[in-house]
């Protein structure tokens, strides 16, 4: 009995690892995503700068998390995408206000 007991905890662990892989896949897939996101708000930025515009736009940003949610059919809830996504945008905005000339205070 102990035998067959652990050939199933093998087996458990084994489909356990494979998740987990798959779960690296994905994670690695998001990394590359949300760089070319991250690359595509950078210009994004220069373009607003041209314009004078100022980087954080939050009529935008709610368009944007209304849309996600829009087409978020779970598991994970609005909240939590939303959630997700307000930490994205926060990190667009850093990728945006690096790129712009700093205020020295010494303008005026």
């Amino acid at each position: 009995m102990r035998a067959t007991q652990r050939t199933r905890t093998r087996m458990k662990t084994r489909r356990l690892e494979a998740w987990r892989a798959k779960i690296d896949e994905v994670d690695e897939a998001l990394v590359q995503l949300l760089n070319t996101r991250a690359g595509i708000a950078r210009e994004i930025g220069k373009t607003k700068l041209e314009l004078g515009a100022q980087v954080q736009d939050p009529a935008r940003e709610d368009q944007v998390l209304n849309r996600i949610s829009a087409f978020n059919d779970g598991p994970l809830s609005d909240g939590a995408i939303r959630a997700i996504y307000r930490r994205i945008i926060a990190g667009c905005v850093e990728v945006q206000s690096s790129d712009r000339p700093k205020e020295t205070g010494d303008e005026i």
